[in-house]
C-alpha cells in the first residue's frame, strides 16, 4: 500500500498537490503577513503578501461561505500581484455579526471596504 508522506511547508503542500519536484528556493517568492484590518464595516482578520520582484497588480482574495483565508495560504507567496485573503464575518478570526450583516449586499460592502483599506494604492495597516 503506497502511503502520501506527511508534508509540512507550504512548498511541501504545494509539490506533493501538484507533484512538482524541488528545485531550489522559489525566487520572487514573499512572506505571508497575518494583520487585522480595521474599517467602518468592522474588524476583518486579513493575511497578505507582496512579491519581492515587479508588483503585476492587486489581488482580493474572498473565501467561500465555510472557508478561511487560510484557504489561499499556500498561493498568496506565489502570486505575481500584492495579494490580501480575509476571514468572512463569522469566519475563523473575524467576528460574527446580526443576521442583517450576512445579506449579499452587505458581504459585499465589507469586501470593497477591505479593498479600500489595501488598495494597490496603500498598504495594508492594521491594529
Amino acid at each position: 500500500m503506497h502511503r502520501k508522506p506527511e508534508v509540512t511547508s507550504h512548498r511541501g503542500r504545494l509539490r506533493a498537490a501538484f507533484g512538482t519536484r524541488d528545485t531550489g528556493p522559489m525566487t520572487g517568492a514573499a512572506q505571508v503577513s497575518t494583520i487585522d484590518v480595521v474599517t467602518e464595516r468592522g474588524r476583518f482578520a486579513t493575511m497578505s503578501a507582496a512579491p519581492l520582484t515587479t508588483v503585476r497588480g492587486w489581488v482580493l482574495l474572498i473565501p467561500g461561505f465555510t472557508g478561511s483565508k487560510e484557504d489561499f495560504e499556500p498561493i498568496l507567496p506565489l502570486l505575481a500581484a500584492a495579494a490580501v485573503a480575509y476571514d468572512q464575518r463569522g469566519q475563523y478570526q473575524t467576528p460574527g455579526g446580526y443576521a442583517a450583516s450576512y445579506t449579499l449586499e452587505a458581504l459585499a460592502s465589507d469586501a470593497l471596504s477591505i479593498a479600500d483599506a489595501g488598495g494597490p494604492d496603500r498598504a495594508v495597516e492594521g491594529t
